[in-house]
């Protein structure tokens, strides 16, 4: 577990026992939803229509926001760095900068830190660099730099590479579990995704 993570639920379990990890999870839950309301009102989604994905998206989500555990910080900044990412789709500007911060802090809290530096160089990939070349490539630079922003430094790509060579991994268990029709709530999921994009929103 990155050190940030640990630091802090040693925090919050010290100070208000588990009454605390559970005010985390609520918080984290609650800052995560809030996000992903907000970034579909912009992308022009009703507010039934976001009501109605945001209640699909619960059960489907289930497990993540039941379990008190180290992924409860990203159940919060996945959502932001997503939001992030569709605001610069739909109006290019320097706020794509504010990704490198992003992954430097959540680089330090929990390991599903490199599904966002995919996410990111995704889009600077196959979308912003078409226009922008160069910042693209900073910015991708720069992300990929801020990964290691932490007490390992230098050492920080051997821990992604044991999270990526795990049991859990070779086994496809937990979070690395296939996405599959067959499971109620990945069915839950694969039903939500369809409708997060409004018609009309994409620019």
């Amino acid at each position: 577990m990155p050190v940030l993570s640990e630091l802090t639920f040693h925090g919050l379990f010290a100070a208000f026992g588990d009454r605390g990890l559970l005010v985390a999870q609520i918080v984290a839950v609650t800052a995560g939803m809030a996000v992903l309301a907000r970034d579909m009102r912009r992308g022009g989604a009703t507010d039934a229509g976001s009501a109605l994905v945001l209640a699909l998206l619960v059960p489907g989500a289930l497990l993540a926001f039941a379990g008190i555990k180290a992924q409860l910080f990203s159940l919060a900044l996945f959502p932001l760095a997503a939001a992030l990412l569709r605001a610069e789709a739909r109006h290019p500007s320097r706020r794509i900068w504010l990704a490198v911060p992003l992954l430097a802090l959540w680089s330090n809290l929990h390991g599903a830190a490199l599904l966002g530096l995919a996410v990111v160089l995704s889009y600077l990939l196959l979308e912003r660099a078409r226009e922008a070349r160069l910042e693209s490539l900073g910015v991708g630079v720069a992300s990929a730099i801020a990964m290691c922003a932490t007490p390992a430094v230098a050492k920080t790509p051997h821990y992604y590479a044991a999270v990526m060579t795990s049991e859990a991994a070779k086994r496809g268990y937990g979070l690395w579990a296939p996405l599959s029709l067959r499971a109620g709530f990945d069915a839950v999921e694969a039903q939500v995704a369809p409708a997060w994009e409004p018609a009309g929103a994409r620019p």
